[in-house]
């Protein structure tokens, strides 16, 4: 387990955050794009029939990360692993409705988000960063971020209507 928290640090660093320290005018701005439950199929990973000019221009001068794994075969645990550094067994989270810091160890658990917060940075999320609903505290983990979590006008709330395939075209 220390091998992750060594992992997610040094990730930290070579971003640019400065090891350790606070963030000033110099900080190096991060921007990071999560991206699960797809194929990367951009033009950027060898998919040239995928037309993404912005995306594909960004990862030229981005650093792109071509080898990755996920911890658990469905979102919340493997949003919960990636985002604490710590494997599902020690996350306790198996399912799409169990919220990290309900378990036992896991209450002061620092997040990626939370630990460029804590370094001065502003924090601001969108999309689907961690899952939504119970397995995020029902407020995106709210604790992460300096900013309140943006939700898109037209996004439903998650758990309230459901939604089926014909609903998304």
């Amino acid at each position: 387990m220390r091998q992750l928290h060594v992992a997610v640090w040094a990730l930290a660093c070579v971003c640019g955050l400065g090891c350790p320290g606070t963030a000033s005018a110099e900080t190096t701005n991060v921007l990071l794009i999560v991206v699960d439950d797809l194929r990367p199929e951009l033009a950027a990973y060898g998919f040239p029939h995928v037309i993404s000019p912005y995306i594909t221009n960004f990862a030229k001068t981005a650093t792109l990360f071509t080898g990755a794994y996920c911890q658990f075969s469905i979102c919340a645990p493997s949003r919960t692993s990636f985002l604490t550094g710590r494997r599902p067994s020690t996350t306790k989270v198996f399912d799409l409705n169990t919220y990290f810091r309900n378990v036992p160890g896991m209450e002061d658990a620092v997040t990626l988000p939370q630990f460029f917060k804590n370094r001065g940075y502003r924090v601001a999320g969108n999309g689907k960063i961690f899952h939504p609903g119970p397995a995020s505290g029902d407020d995106d983990d709210a604790i992460s971020w300096t900013e309140p979590y943006y939700h898109s006008p037209n996004e439903r709330e998650f758990g309230r209507q459901t939604l089926s395939w014909q609903d998304r075209i």
